[in-house]
């Protein structure tokens, strides 16, 4: 079969405003959270996103050590639905190794990023249980379909009233600073958090589609990719200034030098967002965005 290159940005802080409280799929999408609550937490690991389908159950983890260590996940691991106490087993693993048969050494101070793969949890399931094993700390209890922070931004916030098509001035946005009776200011010199930890998230005008479509239509395959079918994810972080700006590209998660040259440059292209807020003021701050690389081989080729 010919094949056919496909990119796509991975919605890692799509909000999930709009899904019910149960993990029960949306019609005609799979459903997302983002920074799911629960109730206990043990071990290292943090849950950034889970993906339900029909099909199978996804769920997204970041870790951090700070010193060398072995690092696998255990092949027991499952998930323990509720109220229908269903049990869901371990299907697959990426990013991590499963334990006993895998494992390998991580370096010291570097973020791992790694998901984990069960079947589909059951209609009705309003929270679960992510257990590895008894023994092991990595313990998840109570966990809901909803998010620990506030997604107050939507792109419905941003339609222009006059009318379909209008143009939004960010630059306006600056002076939001001083509405408080014309005195106050942003702090000067702000410290740079994560998105997900201010009141009003960084936000781009149109919302998670529309970036990802961005993305989509503007990031480049690499030809060395391809032509050895290298796919994978590329995970950048970027600085959203207090006027929407993107600066300081980084990337925390590699797949090859020119895939990761192929996401920084596409990020330099990116359109101001709107800047997120705290405490009313327009903040700096780190916004996550994943990049996937994938072959798709049931559709022609590119012309040669």
């Amino acid at each position: 079969m010919k094949t056919k290159l496909a990119i796509a940005a991975c919605a890692l802080f799509m909000s999930c405003a709009s899904y019910a409280q149960t993990f029960d799929v949306p019609a005609g999408a799979p459903g997302y959270i983002e920074n799911p609550s629960w109730d206990i937490k043990a071990g290292l690991p943090k849950i950034d996103q889970i993906i339900f389908t029909r099909e199978k159950t996804q769920v997204f983890f970041e870790t951090y050590s700070k010193g060398y260590a072995w690092c696998q996940i255990d092949k027991e691991t499952y998930i323990k639905c509720k109220p229908s106490g269903k049990v869901l087993k371990l299907l697959k693993a990426d990013g991590i190794a499963i334990a006993p048969g895998q494992t390998y050494y991580r370096d010291r101070e570097t973020p791992i990023y790694f998901n984990l793969t069960f079947p589909a949890l059951p209609q009705g399931t309003t929270s679960f249980d992510l257990i590895e094993s008894a023994t092991s700390s990595w313990k998840f209890y109570n966990v809901r379909n909803e998010s620990m922070n506030t997604f107050a931004i939507s792109s419905q916030d941003y339609v222009n009233p006059n009318g379909i098509g209008g143009a939004i001035n960010i630059d306006e946005l600056k002076e939001d600073n001083l509405r408080a009776g014309g005195k106050t200011s942003s702090p000067r010199n702000p410290e740079v958090v994560d998105n997900a930890l201010v009141e009003v998230p960084a936000t781009y005008p149109g919302g998670v589609d529309a970036l990802m479509r961005f993305v989509s239509q503007n990031v480049v395959y690499p030809v060395s990719a391809w032509e050895n079918n290298l796919q994978g994810t590329v995970i950048a972080r970027f600085k959203v200034d207090v006027d929407g700006k993107v600066s300081s590209v980084k990337i925390e998660k590699s797949l090859s030098r020119d895939c990761d040259k192929a996401v920084v440059d596409v990020i330099c292209k990116l359109p101001r967002f709107v800047p997120a807020k705290q405490k009313g003021h327009s903040v700096p701050v780190w916004f996550r965005l994943p990049v996937r690389f994938r072959v798709a081989s049931d559709v022609p080729a590119l012309p040669d």
